[in-house]
């Protein structure tokens, strides 16, 4: 989904007027970063579900908090594209993309400082899982 998103948000932008488009040139690098971001979680979030990592109610409330976030950053890719799309038809002014991409800048910065000031984040990636023993 994030990645189609994207791809999408850069064939919007590259299809604006060359203007329009210095004027927002960091809009793609942003939105890079917000699915790299969501792929952070969606790693996080497939390592919560191993059968082989132990699970405990924190596990459960990070997985929530998690998917909660995860869901934000796939919400603010929707919105850039949803306003690209309106721009590129002339329905919507710069302003509001440019609102749309301060928060997506925000949330990006944001998700960065969970998952690498987390403690429970730090703790997960650094569990390690558990190995199951061969039959004998």
């Amino acid at each position: 989904t994030e990645l189609m998103l994207d791809l999408q948000i850069d064939d919007l932008w590259r299809a604006l007027p060359a203007p329009t488009r210095e004027g927002l040139a960091e809009l793609p690098v942003v939105a890079r970063a917000l699915r790299e971001r969501i792929r952070d979680l969606r790693a996080l979030l497939d390592r919560l579900e191993d059968p082989t990592t132990a699970r405990s109610s924190a596990d459960l409330e990070l997985r929530e908090r998690l998917e909660q976030r995860r869901t934000e950053a796939t919400t603010a890719l929707e919105q850039l594209r949803l306003v690209l799309l309106r721009l590129s038809g002339s329905a919507a002014p710069v302003g509001e993309l440019t609102h749309h991409l301060q928060e997506a800048r925000a949330l990006e910065a944001d998700l960065l400082v969970d998952l690498g000031a987390h403690r429970a984040v730090r703790r997960l990636v650094r569990r390690p899982t558990l190995t199951p023993s061969p039959a004998a």
